[in-house]
């Protein structure tokens, strides 16, 4: 909402697609770890829908809001709004990092505003923001994607 007035659904999408395009016109495929040591893969957020490896594949194992590793199933244990690896609990203690195919950091991936070292990548903080409506749209928002 904004001013009291819902905001298009239309608007959030183009401003995810435009988000997305900036993205993934970089060479840097952003990708999700339970940790630095990447101890366990969580996907990659900044590839093409049609990547084997997206979140934005709904039919892959990180994007299917089935698979128990994916962060939109809402009942596992990385895509539950309550538990404390999940990037949506806002309250997370132990969020997943960003890292990129070198290792650099690009920040905790997590709704929790407190936590110290919190991704500033804009295109992260837009879903972390939107988690609602994309999980609410999933389908929707993917087909909007690349």
């Amino acid at each position: 909402m904004s001013n009291g007035k819902p905001i298009s659904t239309s608007i959030i999408l183009c401003y995810l697609l435009f988000l997305f395009a900036q993205v993934t016109t970089s060479a840097q495929e952003i990708h999700i770890y339970t940790d630095a040591k990447k101890t366990k893969y969580l996907g990659c957020l900044t590839c093409s829908k049609y990547s084997s490896v997206s979140i934005w594949n709904e039919y892959g194992t990180y994007g299917s809001p089935y698979n128990y590793v994916s962060v939109w199933n809402q009942y596992g244990t990385y895509g539950s709004p309550y538990n404390a690896t999940s990037p949506w609990n806002e309250y997370s203690s132990k969020p997943p990092i960003l890292l990129d195919e070198y290792g650099n950091s690009y920040g905790y991936f997590t709704r929790n505003l407190s936590v110290y070292g919190r991704t500033t990548d804009q295109f992260a903080v837009w879903v972390l923001d939107n988690y609602e409506y994309i999980v609410n749209n999933f389908s929707k928002v993917v087909n909007k994607l690349n």
